[in-house]
């Protein structure tokens, strides 16, 4: 059952990355700034791997809630190592 469960998991993390990846290659062929792209590639990444985790991987249902704190997890995590990489340590 683990096993099975990590596959799947796995197989939505490649998916995510197709999806992430195909955004953002479009977007960008189509002059849109880096920025933009990615925060849309983002979006449009996050919430698939969401809904996908919750239904195939974890057999649960995918609420707004649920989603909701997800993304403010995500946010928060990656506002905070964007945050870190600008004042790195001081040698």
């Amino acid at each position: 059952m683990r096993l099975k469960r990590f596959a799947r998991y796995g197989t939505v993390g490649i998916i995510n990355t197709l999806i992430h990846f195909a955004v953002f290659t479009v977007l960008s062929s189509r002059q849109y700034p880096a920025a933009a792209a990615n925060l849309i590639a983002f979006a449009a990444a996050s919430a698939f791997g969401f809904a996908a985790n919750a239904r195939w991987t974890f057999g649960t249902k995918a609420s707004f809630k649920r989603y909701a704190c997800f993304v403010l997890l995500m946010g928060f995590a990656a506002s905070a190592s964007g945050l870190a990489s600008d004042f790195p340590p001081s040698a």
